[in-house]
């Protein structure tokens, strides 16, 4: 089969096929035409009911018309009929591994590389299938095979990348992220899930970082010079500055909603606010554009055409498809803040809006762009219109300590299973409780194991998938303490532990990534929840286990103390926005 590059499989015309019949049924499989291909493949079936390619086929288009049994029992029957050509495994592997049954599929891709080693798409499934079972060390042996068949291709890049990560393998990680930066990473998605991967080794510093950073904003920015947005400098001052936020995540409210409330606290008189949003919003909305099928060039004349004077991106590296928007400079001043952890490395970028826990000034160094810091805390949360309500902690009537993370799947490394271990091993009967949309039941085998090398019992790890947004803060009832993850700390997983009244302790570590817990523990004003080193934030964890009536009266005040706090104050916020964009504003002339 050839795979298309939207990841479709097409059919290739099968060698010494028996009949004519069997031609024409792969190309109308080819154009599409599931349904006339399908009668003809059952017709040599019918007359050659084991006839491999036709099986083969068959099975293909079952699967791709939704018939996944069916599909599965074809190619059983095809590989068997001719059990040493790798098509037909890697095939196998790939309906298997849709169907989430990763060792099966893993099976399957092995077959094919054993068939053929030169195989890189049968290599890359097999990565894939041992990742999605947690077998990290395989996945990374499979992905380097990948590459020595396909130097530089990038979605094996990415993964071994992510596989060196997960197994704690940094020193490689730190080489081969390196090597991936400085050569051809052919689109704004390759750069941006490499450079991403910098925030999740603990053995990237910030100097390092900022080196990672300007070699992916040098991709982002190669080619022609764009067109600059039109000076303002000698222009008569404007008489409200016209600001516009970009998002590809407007429309997610626990994430971004305070969007909203800022936009409506801005002073009108003043200010001209726009949002523009990428993930296409529901509804018409007063200042808010839906821009979701705006490529980057037709955004960057809308954004000039609306005279935007700062335009803040949001986003940063969470959405690589916007990256190349901010290297077009679409309006005279470029701000980046609430996702950006690091410098942006674009040249375009003149702002990061910061604070002094997540970026002192004695590292503005490695930042080529200008820090504007906003006093306090550099982020906002917006209080849930709707959320669980809070329970007692859970250790009051269990009798143990219960910590947890709910934190992505990606941001917990091997490494961090060793710290958490400790923990556990530090708090006798304790367990823990780890929910992410990735884990499922294979992978969870993985991680127990993990947790059982570091003499933990694999029966005190409780492991849950995905589940809708309210049922997962629900999941906060049943935790007493949150352990932040690191070097890349959570935000608003962080935020939402909090407002269901648990407590959160971070490691405070180097760098802007592992300093968010802290600025926002800091403005809640819970700061003892902060540790600098390893070994404090597991003594710090242990004691916090051991006062359980401690942890009984924070969660009785923690949502007020929280509702009251700078980190949920949106007109404060909100008027130290518009004192940032008037300050930058007439840094560059565009007021007096």
């Amino acid at each position: 089969m050839i795979r298309r590059p939207d990841g479709r499989l097409e059919p290739n015309a099968p060698v010494n096929a028996p009949a004519p019949a069997l031609h024409r049924a792969v190309e109308l499989h080819q154009a599409g035409r599931l349904a006339e291909a399908e009668v003809l493949y059952r017709g040599v079936l019918a007359e050659r009911p084991d006839e491999p390619d036709a099986l083969h086929l068959m099975g293909v288009l079952c699967h791709q018309a939704g018939r996944p049994d069916e599909a599965v029992e074809l190619l059983d029957r095809a590989v068997a009929a001719k059990p040493r050509n790798p098509d037909f495994h890697a095939d196998f592997g790939k309906v298997l591994y849709a169907l989430r049954r990763f060792p099966a599929a893993a099976a399957a891709f092995q077959r094919a590389v054993d068939c053929d080693p030169g195989n890189a798409d049968a290599w890359a499934g097999l990565g894939e299938a041992r990742r999605d079972q947690g077998e990290w060390d395989g996945a990374a042996a499979a992905f380097r095979q990948t590459l020595a068949i396909k130097p530089g291709d990038a979605a094996a890049q990415a993964n071994l990348g992510m596989a060196l990560v997960k197994a704690a393998r940094f020193d490689e990680h730190v080489t081969q992220l390196e090597a991936a930066l400085a050569g051809a990473c052919p689109s704004e998605k390759a750069v941006s899930a490499l450079f991403l991967q910098a925030f999740l080794n603990p053995l990237v510093g910030i100097e390092q970082e900022s080196a990672l950073a300007a070699a992916a904003g040098a991709k982002l920015s190669r080619g022609p010079a764009p067109k600059r947005a039109p000076p303002t400098g000698g222009q008569p001052p404007p008489a409200r500055l016209r600001v516009g936020y970009l998002s590809s995540y407007y429309s997610r409210k626990n994430y971004l909603g305070f969007l909203d409330s800022i936009r409506k606290l801005h002073d009108t008189s003043k200010f001209d606010v726009r949002i523009y949003a990428s993930d296409r919003c529901i509804g018409p909305d007063d200042g808010v554009r839906d821009v979701s099928a705006l490529g980057n060039d037709e955004l960057c004349r809308k954004i000039r055409k609306d005279g935007i004077h700062i335009l803040v991106d949001t986003d940063t590296y969470g959405a690589p498809g916007r990256l190349g928007l901010l290297a077009r400079k679409p309006a005279p001043i470029v701000v980046s803040w609430f996702n950006a952890f690091s410098s942006t490395g674009i040249a375009a970028v003149d702002y990061l809006f910061a604070d002094s826990f997540v970026a002192p000034p004695e590292e503005d160094r490695f930042y080529p762009e200008r820090i504007y810091r906003l006093p306090g805390c550099y982020v906002l949360w917006d209080k849930p219109k709707q959320a669980p309500e809070m329970h007692a902690p859970p250790m009051l009537f269990r009798g143990r300590c219960t910590f947890g993370s709910l934190a992505s799947d990606i941001k917990i490394n091997a490494e961090t299973v060793r710290v958490w271990s400790e923990i556990l091993k530090a708090v006798p009967d304790s367990t823990i409780l780890i929910r992410n949309e990735d884990i499922n039941e294979h992978n969870s085998q993985s991680y127990r194991r993990a947790f059982e090398r570091h003499g933990v019992d694999p029966g005190r790890v409780e492991l849950l998938g995905g589940v809708p947004h309210h049922d997962f803060l629900e999941t906060y009832r049943r935790i007493d303490i949150v352990l932040d993850t690191f070097p890349r700390n959570g935000g608003t997983t962080t935020a939402e532990a909090l407002w269901q009244g648990a407590a959160v302790v971070t490691l405070q570590g180097a760098r802007w990534v592992s300093r968010v817990g802290a600025t926002i523990l800091n403005a809640v004003g819970r700061p003892e929840w902060v540790a600098e080193t390893v070994d404090g934030y597991v003594r710090l964890a242990a004691s916090l286990a051991r006062h359980p009536e401690r942890l009984r009266d924070w969660r009785r005040a923690q949502r007020e103390d929280m509702a009251g706090s700078i980190f949920c104050d949106a007109e404060r916020f909100t008027r130290n926005l518009e004192a940032a964009y008037a300050a930058i504003a007439r840094e560059k002339e565009i007021l007096p």
